[in-house]
């Protein structure tokens, strides 16, 4: 929220997850690679992807039955089948709109995570906690909003579509050990409307000291990069060593 606590978008998200959410200790991490890991350092701006550009096409697009639900809903109003169609297209056309931060929930460190998002041998994990998260943009004039995914099946489910935040907030059940709580960039809203674009998406000033608690190294490292220590002494942030082991250790 502007000036102030970030404002939590709550869908209805699956019972655990929204569970570990009430906690304001809860952990909650981010994986980098280590150019990625640097530009937020240097730059002290957190990315937020445009949700077309996620590698998954379904995201932020109605799941078949709430299409059906939709386009139905729209000619039981008055439009026209051919109508309705577009209205659904234009609905979906929202998340154009949408920028996305995403954060993996879990109390521990997760080798999937570490696999698919930094899993060259200078990839890094943020950790802060959800306490920390909500207070990292008071700087920021504009409005951040959050809350948790929900995991459905995208071949029955249906969804509350009167709330565009909804469609953005849902993502088909092989994603659900991502576990993933999102921080929202909605352009519409009248404060964020002059918010520069960046290729890909946009920059959000942020409070590095609050926002990262610690940074975790890759599992097949020692140390970090020279550069990345420079840059971590730099804000004050400490680092340490991954809890995974990739090597049996013999006593």
């Amino acid at each position: 929220m502007s000036g102030n606590e970030l404002g939590i978008y709550v869908y209805e998200i699956n019972t655990e997850l929204k569970k570990q959410l009430k906690k304001p200790h809860q952990y909650l991490w981010k994986y980098y690679a280590e150019d990625r890991l640097l530009n937020l350092l240097d730059s002290s701006e957190l990315f937020f992807t445009n949700v077309p550009k996620f590698t998954d096409n379904f995201e932020g697009l109605l799941p078949a039955k709430a299409r059906n639900s939709f386009i139905r809903w729209c000619i039981d109003n008055g439009s026209s089948p051919t109508k309705a169609a577009q209205e659904a297209i234009h609905y979906e056309n929202t998340r154009n709109n949408f920028y996305v931060s995403s954060w993996h929930v879990n109390d521990y460190e997760s080798y999937l995570m570490w696999k698919a998002y930094a899993n060259e041998s200078r990839g890094y994990a943020i950790r802060t906690t959800f306490e920390r998260i909500k207070t990292a943009f008071n700087s920021f004039s504009g409005i951040i909003n959050g809350g948790g995914i929900e995991y459905v099946n995208y071949a029955d489910a249906h969804i509350n579509f009167g709330n565009v935040f909804n469609s953005v907030s849902t993502k088909d059940m092989p994603y659900s050990d991502e576990s993933e709580f999102r921080l929202f960039f909605w352009k519409e809203y009248q404060q964020n409307k002059t918010h520069p674009i960046i290729e890909g998406g946009i920059k959000i000033p942020v409070d590095l000291s609050v926002l990262v608690e610690c940074v975790y190294i890759n599992p097949l490292i020692d140390q970090p990069s020279a550069k990345v220590q420079e840059a971590l002494l730099k804000h004050e942030i400490k680092w340490t060593s991954s809890l995974i082991r990739v090597q049996p250790t013999y006593v």
